[in-house]
């Protein structure tokens, strides 16, 4: 029988999360009834932007040299609790206002109802991006973190406490995935430079996705009410809406992504996009991406349009590590946090980027 462990989950330090672990992975050697698969990832590195502001406030990016903003350590677990049902949990420790915290990512029970159909209940993860299912694995994707003009769409939020289901169906070669979800959002985000807890109500959604062992198109789209708290302003409820185009595609050596995503909500309309290509060299494989996002007329400003360019580069040790090089320049404002505050007057949102991170599974 299976010994839950009680998180509450924002307070426990980095030692509980490794006492943790070390406890998981003596319970999987000992318990041969009920068998825990266990792994897991980490990604740290170097990052340097040549400007005192932060600009992309949820990964901590600042003129000074960061060790942290890239710095990631998770632990995946999941058994079987009978033939059809199975728990799954996601743990990462991470740096938040200069401390280590453990989240759960994901922590839900799944059931295969049918051969076709499974059903998920618990916390979960938003499912409106190529990459939702491997944010932060550093060492799933060649960047050394998605494009954050579309990735921080949501505020950086990306999980939901609530209920899935997910329908397969492989057809003429092409695997076809529905998945539809209801749920809610508690989480603690930074807006306008302050820490806000975020709640949203009514929040449902899906995506649809089609794959093939060359391509992988997927659509999503999310409605719900959210409220937060601004400084300046006070308490804000506000309907939001998003919608997500996404396409990637693998021609042995040659491959790219794209996406574009929207935010439309009482407060006005975030657009984001970004268009990725890369070459493989056996292990070496450079990538460039070009990333932008623009608001409606929003807190005085007439719009606001952002641009980057980011040239990287991996370098793959082994199957289950690389390290990642990666300049990134452009004009970035975190596009979340204008709608809350405007930037101060004269701001200059031109920024250059360095990043140097070392990644590996287990």
């Amino acid at each position: 029988m299976i010994k839950l462990i009680t998180l509450k989950i924002k307070k426990h330090p980095f030692s509980t999360f490794v006492f943790i672990a070390c406890q998981l992975c003596f319970h999987s050697s000992s318990s041969i009834a009920d068998p825990i698969e266990i792994g897991g990832f980490f990604s740290s590195g170097i990052t340097h932007a040549n400007k005192e502001k932060t600009f992309l406030r949820n990964h901590q990016i600042e003129k000074k040299t960061n060790y942290l903003a890239d710095t990631f350590f998770g632990l995946q677990l999941s058994t079987m609790l009978s033939k059809e049902s199975r728990f799954s949990a996601q743990l990462i420790a991470r740096d938040k206002s200069n401390s280590f915290e453990v989240e759960a990512q994901w922590l839900f029970v799944s059931h295969q109802l049918t051969h076709n159909l499974e059903l998920r209940a618990g916390r979960l993860r938003l499912p409106n991006f190529l990459h939702s299912e491997t944010l932060m694995v550093g060492q799933s994707y060649l960047w050394v973190r998605p494009p954050l003009e579309l990735y921080s769409l949501f505020a950086g939020t990306n999980r939901y406490n609530g209920v899935s289901s997910i329908f397969k169906q492989n057809l003429m070669g092409i695997s076809i995935e529905a998945e539809s979800y209801l749920g809610q959002i508690k989480d603690t985000i930074t807006l306008a430079g302050s820490s806000t807890d975020l709640n949203t109500e009514k929040m449902f959604g899906g995506q649809l996705s089609f794959i093939t062992d060359y391509f992988t198109f997927r659509m999503s789209q999310t409605d719900t009410e959210v409220s937060y708290q601004v400084p300046s302003i006070g308490s804000v409820i506000s309907d939001l809406s998003i919608q997500v185009v996404g396409l990637s595609f693998n021609l042995g050596n040659v491959g790219g992504s794209w996406e574009w995503g929207i935010g439309g909500g009482t407060r006005g309309d975030i657009r984001a996009r970004y268009y990725a290509l890369y070459y493989s060299f056996d292990r070496l494989t450079p990538i460039i991406t070009y990333g932008a996002n623009d608001t409606d007329s929003i807190n005085g400003l007439d719009s606001y349009e952002g641009n980057s360019l980011t040239l990287g580069l991996r370098y793959d040790l082994t199957e289950i590590s690389s390290f990642k090089l990666q300049v990134l320049k452009g004009a970035m404002l975190d596009p979340v946090a204008l709608v809350f505050s405007p930037p101060v007057a004269g701001f200059d949102d031109d920024v250059t980027v360095y990043s140097l991170t070392f990644n590996f599974i287990y």
